[in-house]
């Protein structure tokens, strides 16, 4: 499980001069130590806010826990509002992307001896969680 990169982690993991994956890694250690959240297909998409009050816990001395200082209040919302998502290649939420089609084309001769090489034209991935299609062309 991760937190999903964008620019309210980026904005933070700045503030206190660390990259966004170490950020990540650290809110979400110190978030299993606390119980808040636990790493299920149910909690991928969910907003550290929305954790949070299910938790019954204040924001604010989650985030002291976590960074050593009380915060401002843009500190404070940019915080909330981290989404957590699963530690798949899905942009949306996390999960795994599975190959569904695409084009190929042959390299070079081919015969008994040797295998047929092939080179992608495009191809189109899913996600098996949310259903997300990323397609990309890949013209050498």
């Amino acid at each position: 499980m991760r937190i999903a990169a964008t620019r309210q982690l980026s904005f933070l993991a700045y503030k206190h001069n660390m990259t966004p994956s170490e950020l990540s890694d650290k809110i979400i250690k110190r978030s299993k130590e606390l119980n808040i959240v636990e790493d299920t297909r149910d909690n991928w998409g969910i907003s550290v806010d929305t954790h949070l009050s299910e938790a019954g816990i204040p924001i604010k001395p989650l985030y002291k826990f976590i960074f050593g200082d009380p915060g401002n209040q843009y500190d404070l919302k940019n915080f909330s509002e981290l989404v957590t998502i699963g530690d798949g290649n899905c942009p949306e939420c996390g999960g795994e992307m599975i190959f569904k089609d695409g084009e190929f084309k042959q390299d070079g001769q081919f015969d008994y001896d040797n295998e047929p090489e092939y080179t992608p034209v495009w191809e189109k991935y899913e996600c098996s969680q949310c259903g997300h299609i990323e397609c990309s062309e890949l013209n050498n």
